[in-house]
């Protein structure tokens, strides 16, 4: 016999695997709390396949429509709202008036099961199911929402009769060519072989699953991704365009554009309007709200105050005071707010970028708000500077912003 052919077994070894749609992502341990989700959320586990789907349910009012997240690739809920790669949408959606119902598919983050895009389709569906019994089993009230490879989920679901009220479709990608626009961008040297062996991640046709639906729909793409490229793109854009449904195009790369979505855009706030255009505003809706988001919203109002009174208009300002746990922010009295938020420093204005970094970092680290644990992370850290011992402290939720024993060498 003679030896290997070294390109038939490439060949052989491409026909064996599915291509790298689903990647792993997230951590494999997740908890819900205040110090990365809203108020109220609740840890939400539902079987499927074998395997247990995990995430998480952030109500809003009684009775508000769910908004059910279909994640991209190496997306996971267990990155929370604060990570780098969370999903802060989560608490501009609960404000308007919309609870979310977010999931990471089977073997993804906390997730258990086999890791498969051909198990996406069955996961979408047990999601759907949890979506539609949270919404008191009225399919109008729920909105589809689906990111990159989540697209085909929701395609998945369209096909399978699912009716929500609306759909919104973030960097849309097509299960024909995904594995071929991969390859072309990642590894051109494989690009022509490779897609005729490895076989589809998802049996769904994105293009005749948005022909078929009659609801409202938006879709956001970049104007070049690699995923969907300028060859195909006009196929899946005149398809939205001919259904009368709206198009957005962002300077973004794909992944940028992703992770642009990870907040609400005011193309898809206006569009959620529209759609639901009797969601009472905020203050209307204050007197049903649970307990815990009363007593967030009497804990706004104090904020507020402060941010007015310091002139704070930057929304990195808020993005930061969310990373400090609700029940730490409620437990300081007006005054301490009022200092907390005064962010002049020893040496000059603080940098909200690094106070944001840093508040991630301790609400991720778990590190105790304490001035000695917080001074020992300093000194760790190598942050010995007046302006830095400050940031430390701001970035915790400290208002008088002093850690002493940075000033000693770490033993």
């Amino acid at each position: 016999m003679g030896g290997l052919n070294p390109f038939r077994a490439l060949l052989a070894a491409l026909g064996s695997t599915a291509p790298p749609a689903l990647l792993a992502a997230g951590y494999p341990e997740f908890e819900v709390g205040e110090h990365n989700f809203p108020p109220g959320s609740e840890k939400v586990e539902i079987p499927s396949g074998g395997g247990i789907l995990r995430g998480v349910f952030v109500p809003s009012d009684p009775g508000a429509p769910v908004v059910l997240h279909l994640l991209e690739s190496m997306g996971s809920v267990t990155y929370g709202t604060h990570h780098p790669l969370g999903y802060p949408l989560l608490w501009e959606l609960r404000d308007r008036g919309f609870a979310s119902l977010m999931l990471d598919y089977r073997g993804v983050g906390a997730s258990s099961g086999w890791r498969s895009p051909r198990n996406v389709a069955a996961d979408a569906a047990a999601m759907w199911r949890e979506a539609h019994r949270r919404s008191g089993r009225r399919s109008h009230r729920i909105v589809l929402r689906g990111a990159s490879f989540g697209t085909l989920a929701v395609a998945s679901l369209l096909r399978a009769g699912a009716r929500p009220r609306a759909v919104v479709l973030v960097a849309p990608v097509r299960a024909e060519t995904v594995a071929r626009n991969w390859f072309r961008h990642y590894h051109p040297f494989l690009s022509r072989a490779a897609p005729l062996f490895l076989r589809l991640p998802m049996r769904v046709d994105l293009v005749a699953a948005l022909r078929r639906w009659r609801g409202p729909l938006l879709v956001s793409a970049p104007e070049n991704d690699y995923v969907l490229p300028p060859r195909e793109q006009p196929l899946v854009r005149e398809t939205v365009r001919r259904r009368g449904a709206r198009w957005v195009s962002t300077p973004y790369t794909h992944a940028g554009h992703v992770l642009a979505h990870h907040y609400l855009g005011p193309d898809e706030t206006s569009f959620l309007d529209a759609c639901f255009p009797g969601l009472p505003n905020l203050e209307a809706r204050d007197p049903r709200y649970p307990a815990v988001a009363r007593r967030w919203k009497l804990l706004e109002t104090r904020l507020y105050a402060s941010l007015d009174r310091h002139g704070h208009r930057d929304p990195r300002v808020v993005a930061w005071l969310r990373r400090i746990p609700h029940a730490w922010l409620a437990g300081l009295d007006q005054d301490e707010l009022d200092r907390l938020l005064d962010l002049r420093g020893p040496e000059g204005p603080l940098p909200i970028a690094d106070l944001l970094r840093l508040a991630a970092y301790i609400a991720d680290e778990g590190i105790p708000r304490r001035p000695d644990a917080l001074a020992a992370f300093a000194a760790e850290a190598g942050f010995r500077t007046a302006r830095q011992r400050a940031l430390v402290a701001k970035a915790a939720g400290l208002p008088d912003a002093i850690l002493n024993d940075c000033d000693r060498d770490p033993a």
